[in-house]
């Protein structure tokens, strides 16, 4: 009896998780379509990070991780970048220091 209903129960959790893995990338709505557009926004949005970090570390302004992320490491070096150029210090990539690096603006 106690192995019958391990058995039960384990051909349910079986059953639960094969459909989740199925139901996971089943498009509900048509705004699944635009879930697709998000990541491809955020892969593009990532790599303009990716090269603005570059550059800023090709100019000697930033010493961390390339990784695509505007952290605090990130908002100082663009700060001092600003002040070594005379922009105004903003700490965002406004479209004078996309410019001056290479980068769309924020």
């Amino acid at each position: 009896m106690f192995l019958a209903t391990k058995i039960v129960r384990a051909g349910i959790a079986f059953t639960l998780l094969t459909t989740a893995m199925f139901v996971r990338d089943f498009p509900w709505s048509s705004s699944a379509t635009h879930s697709n557009q998000e990541r491809a926004a955020t892969f593009v949005i990532r790599d303009e990070i990716t090269k603005m970090q570059e550059a800023l570390r090709n100019k000697g302004d930033y010493r961390g991780n390339i990784d695509g992320v505007i952290g605090l490491r990130t908002r100082a070096s663009i700060r001092s970048y600003q002040k070594a150029e005379n922009l105004p210090i903003t700490a965002q990539v406004d479209t004078q220091t996309a410019d001056g690096l290479g980068v769309r603006s924020e």
